[in-house]
């Protein structure tokens, strides 16, 4: 069994590796952990649903209610139990290096993690006493105890303890500027002006190129060279683009009407009579007698012939004409059986709530401005 223990002292956690703050030997190790007295923080043990310490440290403020000044640590005890710690930074860095004496003090831990479980009170040189009350340790004066039950610091920090859980100085403060956070600092700063110089250098070059695109563009356009005018004209070339792409959006709305022209119907010529000849005649031959204005009757080939009577006639529903006169849209849009003139202004006025409409017999005229 003594061999297990000097096994595990030696190769897990070594006792020479735990100083006690207030009462640092003369000389210790660079590696050593220093255990700091109850009296340089605050602890609580709690009950949280959590799983691991680092969630357990988000809960310190609400658990501590202290300034912001304090920093906070949790160790792991078992199922949703942990044991919190409340630290000042800034008063634990000085206290630290007025125990070191010229020393590196690189690790350090808190009496509530090492002597929480101490079964025995623990004597001080200093005539107080550690011990554990309601799972807290803290530092009390001997005389509420019977030293015969106590243990001296040098016997609990012999004790082999394992798996001792520590906070590196470093992690401390910000106050405090070690050489390689100033180097660090100076690197990050450094990389940030050459950032910035290469951000300028680049911008000027780029205004540059584009005032030189500029002065081409004026030249080849024949541009004006006061911003006023070319403002104006801007001004002038956007107005136009608008009033087209609104004449086409109106456009694209009127071939959206469910509006159909039915089939024009054909009115047939009136029947050709042939004009009696007295001599054969080939080829085409003018009619003499035709007056100025008339048609121009042709015999061909011993028979008169006229152009066609008339182009098909338009009769039924539909667009019939379309106008733009720069300003609105005039159509002239016919009804007949199939759609009534109520129907046509409802389909029409869909699209169009501005829209003006006139009647005019079995005709709509309509304005769209």
């Amino acid at each position: 069994m003594n061999f297990f223990n000097r096994f595990l002292r030696r190769f897990v956690s070594s006792p020479a590796l735990l100083v006690y703050g207030d009462e640092l030997p003369d000389s210790f190790s660079k590696n050593s952990i220093v255990i700091l007295s109850p009296s340089d923080y605050w602890a609580i043990q709690a009950t949280l649903n959590v799983k691991t310490a680092k969630e357990a440290v988000t809960f310190g403020s609400a658990l501590f209610d202290l300034s912001d000044d304090y920093h906070y640590a949790a160790r792991r005890l078992g199922r949703n139990s942990y044991s919190l710690i409340a630290y000042n930074p800034a008063d634990i860095a000085l206290k630290l290096q007025s125990f070191s004496n010229g020393a590196v003090i690189e690790k350090f831990t808190f009496a509530q993690w090492v002597f929480a479980e101490e079964e025995y009170p623990i004597r001080l040189e200093n005539g107080k006493v550690l011990t554990t009350i309601e799972e807290v340790v803290i530092e009390i004066d001997s005389d509420y105890f019977a030293m015969d039950t106590s243990i001296p610091l040098k016997e609990a920090l012999k004790k082999p303890r394992f798996f001792i859980q520590s906070l590196l100085v470093e992690q401390l403060h910000s106050s405090m500027l070690t050489p390689k956070t100033v180097k660090t600092t100076l690197f990050v700063l450094l990389l940030v002006l050459g950032n910035l110089t290469a951000t300028t250098v680049l911008n000027y070059q780029e205004i540059g190129h584009l005032e030189s695109l500029k002065e081409e563009l004026l030249e080849h356009t024949k541009l004006p060279e006061t911003s006023f005018e070319r403002d104006a004209l801007s001004s002038s070339l956007q107005k136009k683009e608008v009033a087209q792409l609104r004449l086409r959006e109106q456009f694209l709305h009127v071939s959206d009407l469910s509006i159909h022209a039915a089939p024009p119907i054909s009115v047939k010529a009136p029947a050709l009579t042939s004009v009696p000849s007295t001599a054969p005649v080939e080829g085409v031959v003018l009619i003499p007698g035709s007056n100025p204005g008339e048609p121009n009757r042709l015999l061909v080939n011993g028979s008169s012939n006229i152009p066609a009577a008339s182009a098909p006639v338009f009769q039924g529903e539909g667009i019939e004409e379309i106008v733009y006169d720069g300003k609105n849209i005039k159509m002239l849009v016919n009804a007949s059986e199939n759609k009534s003139k109520e129907d046509l202004k409802k389909a029409i006025m869909k699209p169009f709530k501005k829209a003006k409409i006139s009647e005019h017999g079995n005709q709509l005229e309509v304005w769209i401005p």
